[in-house]
């Protein structure tokens, strides 16, 4: 799925900045994590993706990966190694932002691999300074819990309202 490009006001009320809180709350990126809790409903097996951002383009792109199991996802390493090989062939030169997927028995937190995962394609920072990768569980309609690779973030981290630093 290609979302619109970053570049209306509503936005990116700063130039050249984006915050966690603005990517979850776009709308279209709503309905992909909607649709893959719709997924996820259907068959009771894990639904995600990723999100990336093209600098040259201003353009955030979701991806979706392949329909994991019940509590996993064991082709994402995979998926998303393709995905990467798909924008090179394509001459973009992509960041990851985030990545995104359900839990179909609705646990909130996310589970050790996913810390990991998240933990190895992020570099990372901590303290005040801004989160560099995000993780999303998709837990019910409508129901996200946000992480990073240390773990689970409140709803009012004031860094989910950083410039995401790329």
């Amino acid at each position: 799925m290609i979302l619109a490009p970053q570049t209306e006001p509503t936005q990116q009320p700063k130039q050249n900045c984006l915050t966690w809180n603005q990517l979850i709350n776009n709308p279209a990126f709503k309905e992909a994590f909607e649709i893959a809790w719709k997924d996820t409903a259907k068959s009771g097996k894990e639904n995600g993706g990723w999100i990336f951002y093209d600098p040259k383009a201003n353009t955030l792109y979701s991806h979706r990966a392949s329909e994991g199991e019940r509590r996993s996802m064991p082709r994402i390493e995979d998926d998303y190694r393709n995905q990467l090989s798909q924008f090179q062939r394509n001459g973009q030169a992509v960041v990851f932002f985030a990545m995104f997927h359900t839990h179909p028995g609705g646990t909130p937190y996310p589970s050790g691999d996913d810390l990991t995962w998240l933990g190895d394609k992020s570099k990372s920072q901590t303290g005040n300074l801004p989160i560099s990768k995000l993780g999303i569980v998709i837990h019910g309609p409508g129901k996200y819990t946000l992480f990073h690779q240390y773990g689970e973030l409140s709803p009012t981290d004031r860094r989910l309202n950083d410039c995401i630093q790329w």
